[in-house]
């Protein structure tokens, strides 16, 4: 072996050395910075968070990281009988040069959660310390809960993740196939099929993110033996989004589509249902009291960001609101503007005298043929004016100005 030869595997024995080094380092240090803010932001719901090293080298190491929920959190789903509940994820980390691959195991102790534990599933994550990138899959296979009143029946599910080392930006995608609950004796059973949630974070700020999320569900089937009904709902999506709007205000939008509603012994079924609304100039500190964790109560949580929205205007777009009944359309458009409010309004329960906006609806032709019982109605209400009547359609403004409601201006109700 030449001198040439020798010092370039020395050279690269030090880059190997160098990188295993580097790696641990900010492995451990990256992995403890997210512990520390977890157990800060989750303490004040009763969510416990604690890692516990067990092995540590410069090639590996092994820590479990557990996962307790008391019963302050417990209790406001009615579930302090059983706290505390917790479950421990064991990960076993195999360190390369700038690279990190984790096996874990989910096991519990608690009764409620034994279950998850002997499930057959996967967990495991990667992190690549070169490139500030780390991704995670937690996967189930379906298992069954019997209980007193019926089975549940929970299909396969995986979850996937994708961000940075501090979690300023990040990618979750879940996979489910769904649920089934049968057997009940109140003769409740509900199925549902193929869930999809695709969403994506980006932290502004502390506890300040741009987002957008997407949900779709196939198909939802409820039946009630109790009121003798039957409803099934195809096609389900709702896309979430805040998006930000300049150094310190955001904009929320919310849209909701299903394709078909429908129940047992209906013949008149809601089809091509669409709602898409959003706020505008909302400011940070408004997300930062939605998004904060506190021992305040949900109500007063709820005051707070109130009381920080009414810090200053506000516009409410209606940008549709349709649908189809037994091919009858039902749709609208408008807009509204919140003007600034104080805690009074709150308590009086008077923001909506703070809004003033217009509601354009519009309701097809043939809903006389759909619905024939209607029609005196429609017919007295084109007669006060209520509605106008166009070539295909009935419509109708309806307007909203110091808390008074009216249609086509003529007066209706004084909120």
């Amino acid at each position: 072996m030449n001198k040439k030869t020798v010092l370039v595997l020395a050279g690269l024995s030090v880059v190997a050395a160098g990188g295993q080094i580097f790696t641990q380092s900010r492995f451990e240090s990256s992995l403890n910075d997210q512990i520390a803010i977890a157990k800060q932001t989750y303490r004040p719901q009763g969510i416990l968070i604690n890692k516990e090293n067990i092995d540590n080298s410069l090639f590996g190491a092994r820590n479990t990281l557990s996962v307790t929920l008391t019963d302050t959190y417990l209790s406001q789903y009615n579930l302090a009988d059983s706290a505390p509940l917790s479950f421990t994820l064991n990960s076993d980390c195999a360190f390369y040069p700038f690279y990190v691959v984790c096996d874990s195991q989910v096991s519990s102790d608690s009764e409620l959660l034994s279950t998850i534990g002997s499930v057959g599933h996967e967990a495991n994550f990667s992190v690549n310390v070169l490139f500030n990138s780390t991704s995670a899959t937690l996967s189930f296979d379906e298992f069954s809960v019997e209980e007193n009143d019926g089975t549940l029946t929970i299909s396969p599910l995986t979850l996937f993740y994708d961000g940075d080392l501090s979690m300023s930006s990040a990618e979750f995608q879940l996979k489910w196939k769904g649920m089934n609950l049968s057997g009940s004796s109140s003769g409740t059973a509900i199925n549902l099929q193929n869930m999809y949630v695709n969403s994506e974070m980006t932290r502004i700020a502390e506890n300040v993110y741009a987002s957008e999320t997407e949900l779709t569900v196939e198909s939802l089937n409820i039946t009630s033996a109790t009121y003798n009904a039957n409803y099934h709902i195809e096609n389900i999506r709702s896309i979430t989004e805040i998006e930000q709007e300049d150094s310190d205000t955001f904009e929320a939008a919310y849209a909701l589509f299903i394709d078909r509603v429908s129940a047992q012994n209906q013949t008149n079924a809601i089809e091509n249902f669409a709602l898409n609304v959003s706020l505008d100039n909302i400011s940070s500190q408004t997300l930062r009291f939605m998004n904060q964790t506190s021992d305040d109560s949900s109500s007063a949580q709820t005051d707070k960001v109130l009381a920080e929205l009414g810090q200053s205007s506000h516009n409410i777009a209606v940008e549709s609101f349709r649908f189809d009944i037994a091919d009858a359309p039902f749709k609208s458009e408008g807009n509204f503007t919140l003007a600034p409010y104080d805690a009074s309004a709150i308590q009086s329960a008077s923001v909506l005298q703070k809004m003033t906006g217009s509601l354009n609806l519009y309701i097809g032709k043939s809903i006389n043929q759909a619905f024939p019982m209607a029609m005196p109605v429609i017919e007295q209400y084109l007669e006060q004016g209520l509605l106008t009547e166009e070539e295909d359609q009935f419509q109708a403004t309806i307007r909203l100005k110091q808390g008074l409601i009216s249609a086509n201006d003529i007066p209706l109700y004084q909120l």
